[in-house]
């Protein structure tokens, strides 16, 4: 009859083994993400009119960025509203600035606009804006 050590030291060496050579074999780093992966930053335009966001677009592509997503408010009095009001976001010069110096440096650029409410009524929020006059809108 074998001893206890017989049968635990062929299965620790056997288990062991097997561990170096998993560990030796070069596995995927599931951390590094794919060739083409977008790396991005948001953006909010919140600035007045007039305010330069060069030096952001230099800062967002020195931390390896490929991608920014400009944020550009509007505002609307009501869910029925025909009307947004873009003061005081950017004006569209600004805009054309802002784009121009983010693709200077490299980004790719998505313009990104959201609508706010100012006087909601109750249930209302920006998923249930319903323009009365849509052509207006």
């Amino acid at each position: 009859m074998k001893s206890r050590l017989q049968i635990i030291v062929p299965i620790l060496l056997l288990t062991l083994g097997g561990a170096f050579v998993l560990a030796s074999q070069r596995t995927p780093d599931i951390l590094s993400p794919p060739a083409n992966f977008q790396r991005g930053v948001a953006l909010g335009l919140y600035g007045e009119p007039g305010f330069s966001y060069e030096r952001h677009m230099r800062e967002i592509r020195g931390l390896g960025a490929t991608h920014v997503n400009l944020l550009v408010r509007g505002w609307m009095d009501k869910v029925t509203s025909s009307r947004v009001d873009i003061t005081p976001t950017p004006t569209d010069q600004d805009l054309v600035i802002t784009i121009q110096a983010a693709h200077e440096v490299g980004l790719h650029v998505m313009l990104q606009p959201l609508v706010l409410l100012r006087n909601p009524e109750e249930n209302d929020w920006r998923g249930t804006i319903t323009p009365k006059k849509w052509n207006k809108w």
